[in-house]
């Protein structure tokens, strides 16, 4: 996703969103030097998110999903995003952007640690 202008991003999101079927979501993994980054996937009209680092991995403080959820990669690697870890959609695209503005955890939301 590196190279996209700004506000090209959440086209693209957008973009993979709609080819989606089914209850499943899509994730990527946007990494940052030093083994840190952002999980992010797509699934209707929310997103999920965690920060992972090698002090572990927070997710945003309310987030919508009381469970996890199911997420794939497009070459069909699951990974589970745990409850809490869904946000508006819309709300996922800003902190996208943000990260890959400037490639650190994202401020547009406030983050706690995972429990679990």
């Amino acid at each position: 996703m590196s190279g996209c202008a700004p506000g090209e991003l959440g086209g693209l999101l957008a973009l993979a969103n709609s080819g989606r079927t089914g209850a499943a979501g899509l994730v990527w993994f946007l990494v940052r030097g030093g083994g840190t980054g952002l999980t992010v996937g797509v699934r209707g009209d929310v997103g999920a998110l965690d920060w992972f680092g090698v002090e572990g991995t927070e997710l945003p403080v309310g987030g919508l999903n009381p469970v996890g959820r199911d997420y794939f990669t497009v070459t069909g690697t699951h990974n589970a995003m745990p409850a809490g870890s869904e946000l508006p959609f819309d709300l996922v695209v800003e902190v996208v952007e943000e990260f890959v503005a400037t490639g650190e955890r994202p401020t547009r939301v406030r983050w706690r640690a995972e429990v679990g």
